[in-house]
């Protein structure tokens, strides 16, 4: 039989294995005695498609034309996460100004993060029910008048709702930013690495957003949303007007309108994957409650100054490590890179643990010799995670069902910092502050041995199937 039968070309331009010779496959991997779940976690999908539904394949992209799919990417990534930077702080000294107190401006971050979550659920709605380049249109000029609306708006009732509606098209901006950088990655050779730089440079963005306050808001207050919408509007143009960005993202659209993929379905699916579930869970974990780590601070007796100083290598490890971290999976595997970033990111939060004791806070070099490097180091593990369990959504889901899982995977990642976050904080006051530490440590351990136990029941599962085989 010729093999040419028995392959069946997907959306992405690659091929996907007929079920009966994946199960062949599968079956010899098993008498071999194949235990290394690597292997299984990174093998090419069996994407499952409506009955009858015809897929062209995309062709070959030469370099000149990945070259340019990055570059308008790339530009939209860089303005709207400014704005969101930007936003993130800016918003807060607006409300603060209008005499708004400590415990309503946190009540405004919730009402943001809940947005986000909501932006979840509309981004599926989106793609069902528009094309891809629409969907994004849509999404961006959300983000511009959710931006634009703060030079206007003066009453604090509406300045926070419409910090609501922004998280709502955040969420939806960054889901489809994953869907694209995932997509555009099966075209890459080292789809790890080129992950990491995307989370890299949305981290870098941010933090010029947040930078940048210093003197845009000295300008006016009006002027900078202004400036920021414009700036954002202008380099979002070659996403929304990308022919090779929409035509490889249209059928995965197309797909969205037959199937019955949601949220939930979604989040079904993360779970059987134990390592990209985990990646997830440690991401939004860490990244949340490190908004924690300058009361941490204060509450031990450092100055502000300290603060900002300790604050700086976190985000800056973020920027300039995660590129480095995240490419580990293309050379050992995603199973062994999460174990090494667990290592590392339980070794460093340990060392940060013991800073709470006295007899280490007395020593000056603690500070500069130790503290430092390792914020740098976390940083870079905890946007290594997110680089990680995007890399996996790309080899393991394809059209509807990767939009679906883009977007779950975010609805995860702030579900878990909407948790800990108000945990923590509440820890810190009953129990004090080293009982930071000591959380942080006992939920990371939680889902380590959660995903320790669920590779060892694959392992059993493998080991069994492949005695049957054997019988």
């Amino acid at each position: 039989m010729n093999s040419n039968q028995n392959i069946e070309s997907n959306p992405m331009g690659k091929y996907s294995v007929n079920p009966s010779v994946e199960c062949a496959r599968e079956s010899a991997n098993h008498q071999s005695g194949l235990s290394d779940l690597n292997q299984r976690i990174n093998q090419p999908p069996t994407t499952i498609r409506p009955a009858g539904q015809i897929v062209t394949p995309l062709p070959p992209l030469g370099k000149r034309s990945l070259y340019l799919l990055i570059t308008e990417l790339g530009l939209a990534v860089f303005g709207v996460y400014i704005s969101s930077g930007f936003n993130s702080v800016a918003i807060s000294v607006l409300l603060k100004e209008k005499g708004l107190s400590d415990a309503l401006n946190s009540l405004n971050l919730s009402l943001y993060i809940m947005g986000y979550i909501a932006g979840c659920f509309l981004v599926i709605f989106l793609f069902r029910k528009l094309s891809s380049q629409k969907a994004t249109l849509f999404v961006i000029v959300g983000i511009l008048m959710s931006v634009l609306a703060f030079a206007f708006i003066k009453q604090t009732i509406f300045l926070i709702f419409w910090n609501f509606i922004q998280g709502v098209f955040a969420a939806a901006i960054a889901v489809i930013f994953s869907n694209i950088v995932t997509t555009i990655s099966c075209f890459m050779k080292n789809k790890s690495f080129f992950i990491a730089i995307y989370v890299s440079v949305s981290s870098l963005a941010f933090f010029l957003g947040v930078e940048s306050i210093g003197f845009l808001y000295k300008i006016s207050h009006v002027s900078p949303f202004l400036l920021l919408t414009l700036f954002t509007g202008i380099l979002s143009l070659p996403l929304i007007f990308s022919k090779g960005i929409h035509e490889a993202m249209e059928p995965g659209v197309e797909e969205h309108k037959a199937s019955s993929v949601n949220l939930l379905s979604s989040m079904k699916s993360l779970v059987t994957i134990p390592v990209a579930f985990f990646s997830i869970i440690m991401y939004g974990l860490n990244n949340n409650i490190i908004g924690l780590i300058p009361i941490w601070e204060l509450d031990q007796g450092y100055g502000l100054g300290n603060v900002a100083i300790l604050i700086t290598p976190l985000i800056m490890g973020g920027i300039i490590l995660t590129s480095f971290f995240g490419s580990f999976s293309h050379y050992i595997g995603v199973t062994k890179t999460a174990l090494i970033y667990t290592a590392i990111l339980l070794s460093s939060i340990f060392i940060m643990h013991l800073r709470s004791f006295r007899n280490f806070s007395e020593i000056p070099l603690f500070l500069g010799m130790v503290e430092s490097p390792i914020l740098f180091i976390s940083g870079g593990v905890i946007n290594a995670f997110q680089s990680l369990y995007l890399c996996i959504l790309s080899d393991r889901f394809k059209g509807a069902a990767l939009t679906g899982a883009c977007a779950s995977a975010s609805f995860l990642s702030h579900v878990v910092g909407v948790i800990v976050v108000p945990l923590g904080g509440l820890m810190m006051v009953k129990k004090g502050h080293h009982s930071l530490g000591v959380l942080i440590l006992v939920i990371n351990g939680v889902f380590v041995a959660f995903l320790l136990f669920q590779l060892w029941k694959q392992r059993k599962s493998s080991r069994n199937y492949s005695d049957q085989q054997a019988e």
